[in-house]
């Protein structure tokens, strides 16, 4: 993406497009996802609005070249650790040009400035230097400096202070303060981040940890000690295979894995959209417990396998997301393929048997497939293809088992406000396949 051009002091049209772009851009910045949006300045060129949120996750992920063109006073009294300051006069001679060339991996480009960026004067002159010397993929410009100030005092430096920042969760999702009944913040990051006083965490109020816990003998349990106390949601237990044997074997015993993992972070997910507290996800699966918690929030902007990734990959960099994730990711959504179906039915529902004893696992088993019977005999009946939460017997026969929810989600049923609901577009194909199998 190119950078974009001064705009002319001298025109006062274009700085009042320019402020109608600044008022729209900043309603979006603050959308649901808080995802950077687009903006066209003097009617071509483009730049990113990056919220708060949005700048932090860049930052600890060493994600973007940081840019303050503030005066060296404000630099010095606080300022985004690791920035460079590029103050006034430097942007008018060869000093900035050849700094910026010397940064040979200028992908991203965050500008820090005072509170209205696409009026600094500053910024316009940094950003015609950039456009003839760097070249960066993609230019941000901070939405909002005193809120991540407020926000993220941990990341924040004095004069020549250098110390670095320590492991931070990135953020994933923060409800708006003035709207109740929100699902709680979500942080995602290494287990690393749960030392001991970690300022991040005390900032972020973060008051549950959540995460899949493997039967592994060196799993230590998780635990901060100090001021906070957090609470352990520990949703369940999964062993981990070694996947050895035939090929066929070997994507069997992957497929069981990634439906162990399907089922719990389905069930974890839930967990935590129940809990009024910020909650940090942590450990091997945290990926997928993330993605669809996020589909959950977000559901109008975040709904295939590729955009939850892509969304976490944006925020947290570091995110690890194997073929067994991605796998689970889509039997948790309901969008395997055939073959992966196949295998998948008759897995979940074995271990359903295995977990209550065939004698219990033949009445969730069997609402399964009575569901499924009268969706296929009746498709367009409204009261058949929701499962409302609010139902005992739902609550009892399907919801209180992960592996039941999963096998409707195999069949095309998704989740909205806890029901189970089959869309209106949904195809009858899986759900045959679901039934013939389970």
């Amino acid at each position: 993406m190119g950078c974009c051009s001064a705009i002319p002091a001298s025109a006062p049209a274009s700085e009042a497009s320019a402020s109608s772009v600044r008022s729209s851009a900043s309603s979006a910045a603050r959308s649901a996802s808080g995802q950077p949006i687009e903006v066209i300045i003097d009617g071509s060129a483009k730049v990113l609005i990056a919220s708060a949120s949005y700048c932090y996750c860049l930052l600890i992920s060493s994600a973007a070249i940081f840019v303050d063109v503030r005066d060296k006073e404000s630099f010095s009294k606080s300022h985004l650790y690791g920035a460079w300051s590029l103050h006034s006069h430097v942007t008018r001679d060869e000093v900035a040009s050849n700094a910026l060339k010397s940064l040979c991996d200028l992908q991203r480009v965050v500008v820090v400035s005072e509170a209205n960026p696409l009026k600094d004067d500053k910024v316009k002159r940094l950003l015609e230097l950039l456009k003839k010397t760097a070249r960066p993929s993609r230019v941000f410009l901070m939405d909002n400096l005193p809120q991540f100030q407020q926000r993220f005092p941990f990341c924040m430096r004095q004069g020549s202070e250098t110390f670095p920042l320590p492991p931070c969760p990135s953020e994933l999702w923060v409800p708006e303060p003035e709207k109740r009944q929100q699902p709680p913040a979500l942080y995602l990051g290494p287990v690393t981040c749960l030392e001991r006083r970690h300022e991040a965490l005390q900032c972020f109020k973060i008051g549950a940890v959540v995460q899949l816990v493997d039967d592994l003998p060196n799993q230590t349990p998780l635990g901060l000690p100090g001021s906070i106390k957090l609470q352990r949601v520990q949703v369940a237990k999964m062993e981990l295979e070694t996947f050895e044997g035939t090929e066929l074997e070997a994507q069997q015993r992957t497929l069981d894995l990634a439906a162990k993992v399907a089922a719990s972070s389905l069930e974890a997910s839930e967990r935590i959209l129940s809990l009024r507290v910020p909650c940090f996800l942590c450990g091997p699966w945290s990926a997928v417990v993330a993605a669809l918690a996020l589909r959950r929030i977000l559901v109008s902007e975040l709904r295939t396998t590729e955009e939850l990734c892509g969304f976490l990959k944006d925020r947290c960099a570091t995110t690890a997301l194997p073929h067994v994730a991605i796998l689970a990711l889509n039997l948790a959504l309901g969008s395997p393929s055939p073959e992966c179906l196949a295998l998948a039915v008759p897995a979940q529902a074995a271990q359903l048997r295995q977990r209550l004893g065939e004698e219990a696992a033949t009445v969730p088993l069997k609402t399964v497939r009575s569901v499924l019977e009268k969706v296929l005999a009746q498709p367009s009946e409204e009261r058949f293809r929701r499962l409302k939460a609010s139902n005992p017997r739902v609550q009892r026969e399907v919801l209180a088992h992960p592996e039941a929810v999963l096998l409707l989600h195999l069949a095309g049923f998704t989740t909205i406000s806890r029901d189970l609901v089959l869309p209106g577009t949904a195809a009858m194909g899986p759900l045959r396949q679901v039934l013939q199998s389970v």
